[in-house]
């Protein structure tokens, strides 16, 4: 096959990609690279390069950001997500970040530890999994309406009131980690 065909074979076959998952050592900036009906996007391990250059594909729904990912999210322009799971080594804090407003289900890693108090998530957003080792005030947090399940740390060990719970939360008290899988 010619290295011309190939490469109309290629940029036809990313036009009809649904979903896009990264290998464990993948950690190249995409830039503007990604196909445009992408509704899903995995990255592995190794990833952690900005988020801000990137042109994330607008019905982008699920995004998993990988174990060792570590940026800043304050520049980022995000689409529809639905779905935002980080890996275990996320440590950025939320200040400046806009979630976009369609966010149901946001997964924050293992270590994450970051202050959210005085933090405000979007109002669609229906469960929020803080990680294992998660023990931050949540004095402050204004919790969304939608919220219906919430789960906090193993190790988590702060003080918690009635006023400072989501009050529609479903889930038992939401304590105690649980595994968030993609």
């Amino acid at each position: 096959m010619s290295s011309a065909m190939m490469v109309i074979v290629i940029v036809y076959t990313l036009f009809f990609f649904l979903s896009l998952t990264f290998g464990h050592d993948f950690d190249q900036s995409l830039g503007r690279v990604l196909p445009a009906n992408l509704e899903s996007l995995q990255f592995g391990d190794a990833f952690n390069q900005s988020l801000a250059p990137m042109t994330l594909p607008s019905g982008l729904k699920r995004l998993q950001l990988g174990l060792g990912f570590s940026q800043d999210l304050a520049e980022v322009t995000w689409p529809s997500l639905e779905k935002l799971g980080f890996g275990d080594f996320f440590e950025p804090s939320f200040q400046g970040v806009v979630f976009p407003k369609t966010l149901r289900t946001l997964l924050l890693g293992s270590t994450f530890v970051s202050e959210v108090s005085n933090e405000t998530f979007p109002s669609s957003l229906e469960s929020l999994s803080f990680g294992e080792h998660f023990d931050e005030s949540l004095q402050g947090v204004t919790w969304p309406e939608n919220l219906q399940s919430l789960s906090l740390g193993n190790t988590f060990n702060q003080a918690l009131h009635g006023e400072l719970l989501p009050k529609n939360l479903q889930s038992p008290t939401g304590l105690g980690w649980r595994m968030h899988c993609f």
